[in-house]
């Protein structure tokens, strides 16, 4: 019995777990982020489809994987990476997730709520972010190649976004006789990339931005370093061609954040000079900004309307304080909607999104599920600048933005990982990557 005992206890523990994890990381950075339709037509709808599909097919391959090594008689680290499931940015998750839930069943829109409208963003999409997340810090772990794959994605969505702007049409991403300059025209909305709408392009390039900048100035040789330079050169680029400002001041803030990470070994001084800097920028951003809302004829249409909209976000949240009308239901209670003449076309659209990510859940789920996301958030960043700094800036930088834009099963899907990787203990403080 003792020998038995010991031959059993000296088996090497099978890394299934992780190394499909892996796999699946890296699928999405490449395959998700390049997946697209033709047309554009229902390109949201798409990727929903693509990313949750993949998922199931992913679980299916856990479930499957874990369970032949356990009838094998081998150890598999299934266990051993729940444990890592332990900590506070996890707990705050599954608040989170609780109110959702409670959102979800309680109102009144619920068969809307279970997908969501336009944007896909209802309970599922809620329940496919707490999966991304916890696969993530359970099994996951930041890794080289993870950065030269998203540099791959950004480099193709920068050439093809250079060809839509020179009036071409790759792929048949537009309709047929139509280009980019066609947006607002004859088309409502405006396309570019892989991802369709600028404001969701710009939210991943608010991520790969920080993602691809510290990594490059982190690398100790060169030669990795260079194709991250040229990759976050080419998104700040790619940026400015989408002309989202949101993006821009989600990529400014994580620029603020990066000189005061340990890996660019700043002395104080020129850490105060650029701290000096930044402020100057936010001040004078300010000004302006005030500025431009003291000229403007119709303060409520600033900013694509977003003050108008915001304003009937926090009325939605008056009248659901406490659980919100429902995950994904925003298009479902707003009271309005836009209408415009151009190119001889009359354009009517109805805002599907709060386009910011905390009103959106304030509204739609909540004032509990907002308080715990913010908990999460700040958890994560928290136990980020202890085990894995390197994803830190990547996250101020989409919550930045993301006060300017929307949460979609595009960039979110990213984020959460990212907000995983932070959090796994098996990224340790000064771990290299491998």
């Amino acid at each position: 019995m003792r020998r038995r005992f010991a031959l059993k206890k000296s088996k090497k523990t099978v890394r299934f777990s992780e190394k499909i994890t892996d796999i699946y990381i890296s699928f999405l950075v490449v395959a998700f982020t390049l997946f697209c339709y033709p047309n554009y037509s229902g390109v949201t709808r798409h990727k929903y489809i693509f990313v949750m599909t993949s998922a199931l097919v992913f679980l299916l391959i856990f479930a499957v994987g874990n369970a032949e090594i356990k009838l094998t008689g081998c150890k598999s680290d299934f266990a051993e990476g729940l444990k890592r499931l332990k900590n506070a940015p996890t707990l705050f998750f599954l608040c989170y997730i609780f109110f959702v839930t409670l959102s979800f069943v309680f109102s009144k829109h619920r068969e809307a709520s279970l997908v969501g409208g336009g944007k896909y963003d209802g309970f599922l999409t809620e329940l496919l972010y707490f999966f991304l997340f916890a696969v993530t810090a359970a099994y996951g772990k930041m890794r080289r190649k993870y950065i030269y794959l998203l540099a791959f994605a950004v480099l193709a969505n920068f050439a093809l976004a250079v060809l839509q702007l020179f009036s071409l049409n790759p792929f048949a991403l537009y309709p047929s006789g139509m280009t980019y300059y066609d947006a607002f025209v004859k088309y409502s909305g405006e396309f570019l990339g892989t991802f369709g709408n600028v404001d969701v392009l710009s939210l991943f390039l608010s991520l790969a931005v920080p993602c691809l900048t510290v990594f490059a100035v982190s690398e100790r040789k060169g030669k990795f370093a260079l194709p991250a330079f040229l990759a976050a050169g080419l998104s700040i680029a790619l940026l400015f061609m989408c002309r989202v400002k949101s993006g821009i001041v989600g990529a400014f803030c994580a620029a603020a954040a990066v000189p005061f990470m340990p890996e660019t070994k700043l002395g104080k001084k020129t850490k105060k000079i650029i701290f000096a800097l930044y402020t100057a920028a936010f001040v004078i951003a300010c000004f302006f900004a005030v500025l431009t809302v003291l000229k403007s004829d119709d303060v409520l249409m600033l900013g694509s309307g977003r003050i108008k909209i915001w304003r009937d976000s926090l009325r939605i949240f008056s009248e659901h304080p406490l659980l919100g009308s429902g995950p994904g239901t925003f298009v479902n209670e707003v009271s309005f909607s836009f209408e415009r003449d151009a190119g001889g076309h009359h354009i009517v659209s109805t805002p599907d999104a709060a386009h910011n990510i905390f009103l959106q859940k304030l509204c739609t789920t909540g004032i509990f599920s907002l308080v715990s996301f913010v908990l999460f958030c700040v958890s994560v960043l928290k136990r980020g600048g202890k085990h894995s700094l390197f994803t830190v800036p990547c996250i101020i930088s989409y919550l930045a933005a993301g006060f300017f834009l929307f949460e979609v099963c595009g960039a979110s899907v990213f984020f959460y990982i990212l907000c995983g990787l932070a959090v796994g203990d098996i990224q340790k403080d000064k771990e290299e990557l491998k």
